[in-house]
């Protein structure tokens, strides 16, 4: 989740868990300072992210095709009781909100449906 809104307000907890996300990529990933135990006692290497894809940005530069595996998110998102509090009969409805979303996201791009992405690609 892309922690940087400029436009629009997000839950504060997909805010927080897209800056984590961020830090755990960079710096914590490539850097022995922040667990050296992991080194040491586990035998873990250090990782150097090269790029990273946030979700829910307002200012996506990428886009991946998912015209063929819309059906299965959608499936996947009217599965997500604890989040969805409408009665089942208006989960046609909630589909179809969805499908337009990523329609929409697709305009442009030559795809029947999207999603969008901001990337950062860091130096390694």
């Amino acid at each position: 989740m892309d922690p940087m809104r400029h436009h629009s307000h997000s839950h504060r907890d997909h805010r927080t868990s897209g800056q984590v996300a961020l830090d755990a990529c960079f710096p914590y990933a490539r850097d022995i300072l922040h667990y050296p135990e992991h080194v040491k006692e586990e035998g873990f290497e250090t990782h150097k992210v090269g790029t990273i894809l946030l979700w829910g940005t307002e200012e996506p530069d990428v886009a991946i095709d998912i015209s063929e595996t819309l059906e299965i998110k959608l499936n996947a998102l009217a599965s997500h009781a604890s989040q969805l509090s409408m009665p089942r009969d208006d989960m046609e409805e909630f589909v179809k909100r969805w499908a337009s979303r990523a329609a929409e996201r697709a305009e442009g791009t030559g795809y029947q449906y999207a999603e969008t992405f901001r990337r950062i690609t860091f130096r390694v």
